[in-house]
């Protein structure tokens, strides 16, 4: 289940970032948003993954 939600995470930035970038237009120059939503995508499924593997008190 954790597997689903780091992969879906990551995904949706992307194509947040995606949608956003053809929207501006700037999807064929230099994508932008793209850029700096992937990789936050990436850090907010692992932090996501990691509260959910932490262990409670």
């Amino acid at each position: 289940m954790g597997l689903l939600v780091f992969g879906s995470e990551i995904s949706g930035f992307a194509m947040v970032g995606v949608a956003i970038d053809f929207a501006l237009g700037t999807i064929h120059s230099i994508p932008w948003a793209t850029l700096i939503l992937s990789p936050l995508g990436v850090i907010m499924a692992f932090w996501h993954l990691m509260k959910f593997v932490a262990k409670k008190p």
